[in-house]
């Protein structure tokens, strides 16, 4: 860009050229104005920015000075809510001073009037102290105004004056005083006034109505005596004008009258008006139920809402809110001619405490038979709800809750919920298809031997009987019906009546401890009882002797128990000291000891030493079984509880050597032994399989003592073996394996201990009803459900207590076994440094042959001395030798001879035949040819006809 001149210069030589110059001017001329305005905005820009940097400095600067203002404001408004403070705390101040001045003024005023009470005429420095007399004159009242307006200016007004005399009561004053102005105030009748009152407040709360239902349910009291018991807790009846009064209790000689329970007529409409669910009466026979849906829901309800029912909930399988019901059935007696059904509920989630009879909760009762028609079509509808309720989940008190049932009950009850024979001829047994044949097999066991019963078996055999029965004519009668079908049946080897009447339930049965226990015992001591019989009359009496005699007595207790004379004022004793003081009585009592003492007793006089069971009723029985020459060798028909099989285990030891006798022989001493090892089997058994709480140890022992308790029956007294006690040794144990694998849980839990005391509360509840037979709710049996539910219900969420039935369980082993001097089987050692008593030493053999299986050669020929000479097969007495003599073919040798002759006969097959080479079908026929049973298995038929095959041999 150049200076201006030779701008101006260079147009002059632009505008001095030829005119074809003249656009390139213009160009020329544009493009510097251009230029120019350019450049002039370049200019504008320029200012334009500068102008905002101003602008910019201008916000921030104003920015800034408002800030500042604003501390100002805040500095302002601070210091004035200081100068508010201070104003305040100046009022304050003043007005301190003011109520100082106010105080000094009132001092100053008291002290003069002080000093005006101090210079009255008659009136000394030293007061008389206040006392009791002083009640009721001038000067107590004047001086509780003085004390009162005292009091008043100390502690500010007339409620502080009251607080702080009371506080100085309760410091300075002694027990005994404030118990004296207690009793004294209102001239005595303050704590019966006051008590009273509280007890009107009482009658009309919860409270009282809960403990009025505590005490008529818990106590299983009728209408007249709970009236008596609350007359006498409230009233005292006094003899001389013959009237009730309240009773009054003495306090520091004052009378306060006792608490007075609700009446009945109260109680009973209260109870009345509660829900207790829904009941329905059956059509055709007096009876009342309930569904299962709804009595799971209630018991779950219960024990799922209250916390400390809750708390002691087991849950198996780690499977939280799952409850496992156990439903039962049972028959008992209401009268003598009168029975009834009580099918009931528990929950195993209850564990330990499964075996109360609080916890067992009544689902029907019927008038009937456990085994009547009626029942199958209720049991039916329960078995449905049953498997409806398993398949789904419910909300209870909003938790979600599933279902499981199991069954338990006794076998008579258990065949018919089956729907199966009682007594079958081929399988006696619910439990699997053991037959008289093969029930004493030495090392057998449920699933090799003994197959167990199916779902699918059971269908299968039923179908087979609805088969046969359709096939028999409509109008055949009764009794020839049932003929042809027991013949079907033995015929078949079933024991199947029909479709099973509770359904899937029926392959869960199991078989129920405590009734197998007592079977079980019952044989033992009717094993027991033939031994004495058999050893002679004197040691018959010792053993009843021992029997009946106490269990826990010697002779130093004996002299404890000899009654002593009281000493001591007459006066102040009851008619039977005051009668024993006197003169004539002794005299009278002397004589009729001394003509007690020349009485006879029918049994020998007992050992002042013996230890017995305490069985009297037992060896009652027993005592005139034997006096009977008709039935003194038939089995014992003694009917044992509970309490008796657990001392007959306990302490049956003492029967076992009660028959010990002088001159025992080898063979007697031999079953002896083994009689005394069975009882002591049988107690270690019935201890772990009684528990409900077990581990695999126990179940291990178990395994172990039930196979050695069979094992001994079956090798030293073969025809002993009962149902009952292949039940116990065999199915128990494999049912308890399956109980702990599936749950965890010892065999005692469906045990029907509770169920068997159920009853007697039952029977407790119906001696409190009127006995209605009327349907609707005066029915007796609703008022039954009533009570119960009250009981079991109602107390538990709203008054809860301790059960009235407290679940025990009973050790079957003595105390003393296995401590120091004692063996563990209950008796005493020689010494302590042996590990056996001398009995048990002896019985290692019979323990080993147990454990072996068999017996060994000396033990054989001991118990079976007799041998057959034709065959060498050993026999326990003559006269089973001379019938086994009698059944061969040949009992001479002209016989054999020509026996020989007929068998050389053309026609005639010398060969010996092995069975096991033959079908079950040539078997069968082999056996027809001999005359043999066609029934039975494989490994029978084989059996017989080894034996006819090696005879011809």
């Amino acid at each position: 860009m150049g200076d201006p001149e030779s701008i101006q210069c260079h147009r002059s030589r632009a505008c001095s050229r030829p005119n074809h110059h003249f656009g390139l001017c213009n160009r020329e001329k544009s493009f510097w104005e251009e230029r120019h305005s350019t450049e002039r905005l370049k200019r504008e820009r320029k200012e334009l920015s500068t102008l905002e940097e101003k602008s910019r400095r201008l916000d921030y600067d104003q920015s800034k000075l408002e800030e500042r203002c604003q501390e100002v404001d805040e500095h302002r408004s601070q210091l004035v809510a200081d100068k508010a403070k201070l104003e305040e705390h100046a009022q304050h101040v003043l007005a301190k001073e003011k109520e100082i001045v106010q105080k000094r003024d009132e001092t100053e005023l008291l002290l003069q009037s002080l000093l005006k009470i101090l210079n009255q005429r008659g009136v000394s420095l030293k007061r008389k102290p206040t006392s009791q007399d002083m009640i009721g004159n001038s000067t107590w009242y004047r001086r509780r105004k003085e004390t009162k307006d005292m009091l008043s200016f100390i502690h500010g007004d007339l409620d502080g004056a009251i607080l702080g005399a009371w506080e100085t009561i309760c410091a300075f004053a002694t027990p005994h005083k404030v118990d004296k102005f207690i009793v004294d105030y209102k001239k005595g009748k303050y704590l019966q006034g006051k008590f009273n009152t509280l007890t009107k407040k009482f009658e009309s709360t919860d409270g009282s109505m809960n403990q009025a239902i505590a005490l008529k349910y818990r106590g299983f009291l009728s209408r007249r005596k709970y009236d008596v018991q609350c007359r006498t807790l409230s009233s005292v009846f006094d003899p001389t004008q013959q009237v009730w009064l309240p009773r009054s209790v003495r306090v520091d000689g004052v009378d306060v009258q006792a608490i007075r329970q609700l009446s009945h007529y109260k109680l009973d409409m209260f109870v009345k008006s509660i829900d207790i669910g829904s009941l329905y009466h059956l059509p055709r026979e007096l009876g009342v139920t309930r569904s299962v849906t709804a009595l799971v829901h209630m018991v779950v309800d219960l024990h799922m809402r209250v916390p400390h029912l809750r708390k002691q909930l087991h849950w198996y399988n780690e499977r939280e809110n799952h409850f496992i019901f156990q439903f039962s059935d049972d028959g008992t007696r209401e009268a003598a001619d009168m029975p009834m059904s009580v099918g009931s509920l528990t929950c195993w989630n209850f564990h330990k405490r499964v075996s109360s009879r609080d916890l067992h909760y009544l689902l029907h009762l019927v008038s009937v038979e456990e085994t009547d028609t009626v029942m199958a079509d209720l049991w039916q509808q329960h078995t449905e709800e049953m498997a409806l309720l398993e398949g789904s989940t419910f909300t209870i008190s909003e938790c979600p809750v599933t279902f499981e049932f199991v069954p338990s009950a006794d076998q008579k009850w258990q065949c018919w919920a089956n729907n199966e024979t009682t007594n079958a001829a081929t399988f006696p047994s619910p439990f699997a298809d053991v037959s008289k044949h093969n029930m004493a097999v030495v090392g057998g066991s449920i699933g090799e031997t003994w197959q167990p019963w199916t779902a699918e078996s059971r269908l299968r055999d039923a179908e087979k009987v609805e088969g046969f029965l359709s096939t028999l004519p409509a109008g055949l009668a009764e009794s020839t019906k049932k003929s042809k079908l027991n013949n079907f049946l033995a015929a078949n080897r079933l024991r199947q009546l029909g479709m099973p009447r509770i359904g899937k339930y029926a392959a869960l049965q199991r078989p129920e401890s405590l009734h197998v226990e007592i079977n079980a015992t019952s044989h033992y001591l009717n094993l027991l009882y033939h031994e004495a019989v058999s050893r002679g009359n004197d040691c018959f009496y010792r053993f009843l002797s021992t029997l009946q005699a106490p269990v826990h007595c010697t002779e130093l207790t004996r002299r404890d128990m000899v009654e002593v004379a009281p000493k001591g004022d007459n006066d102040r004793l009851g008619v039977g000291a005051r009668a024993r003081a006197s003169a004539s009585v002794a005299s009278a009592a002397q004589a009729f000891m001394q003509s007690m003492q020349t009485l006879t007793d029918d049994l020998p006089q007992q050992d002042l030493q013996t230890l017995g069971l305490g069985l009297k009723s037992v060896a009652k029985d027993l005592q005139e079984q034997f006096n009977n020459e008709a039935t003194r060798h038939n089995k014992c028909l003694t009917r044992l509880i509970g309490e008796h099989a657990v001392m007959l285990e306990s302490y049956g030891y003492r029967l076992v050597d009660s028959l010990k006798i002088p001159g025992e022989t080898a063979a007697q001493e031999l079953r002896r032994l083994f009689l005394g090892k069975v009882g002591e089997c049988l107690r270690d058994s019935a201890s772990i399989f009684s528990q409900v709480q077990s581990d695999e140890g126990d179940l291990k022992t178990l395994e172990l003592t039930c196979n050695r308790y069979y094992n001994l029956l079956c090798l030293f007294l073969p025809g002993s073996v009962t149902l009952s006690v292949w039940t116990l040794a065999k199915a128990i144990p494999y049912h308890a394996r399956i109980l702990w694998e599936k749950y965890h849980v010892g065999y005692g839990i469906i045990s029907l201990q509770a169920k068997e005391s159920k009853h007697s509360a039952l029977k407790s509840d119906l001696g409190l009803t009127n006995r209605s037979k009327t349907r609707g709710m005066p029915n007796k049996w609703v008022q039954v459900f009533r009570s119960n539910f009250i009981r079991s219900f109602y107390l538990e969420e709203y008054s809860p207590s301790p059960p009235t039935y407290n679940p025990h369980f009973h050790c079957r082993v003595p105390k003393h076994a296995g401590h120091d001097g004692y063996c563990l089987c209950g008796r005493g050692k020689c010494s302590e440094d042996d590990e056996l008593c001398s009995t048990c030493v002896k019985a290692c053999t019979v323990v080993q042959c147990a454990d072996d299986g068999n017996l060994s050669p000396r033990v054989t020929m001991l118990l079976k001395p007799h041998e057959c000479s034709v065959c060498g097969e050993r026999f326990a007495d003559g006269c089973a030798l001379t019938a086994h003599t009698a059944a061969h073919p040949s009992s001479s040798h002209a016989d054999l001879s020509s026996s020989h002759a007929d068998l050389s006969s053309p026609g005639t097959d010398l060969t010996p035949i092995d069975p096991r080479s033959l079908t079950v079908a040539n078997m069968r026929k082999e056996c027809k040819k001999h005359g043999l049973a066609t029934s039975g298995k494989r490994a029978e038929l084989i059996k017989r006809l080894e034996g006819v095959f090696s005879l011809n041999c």
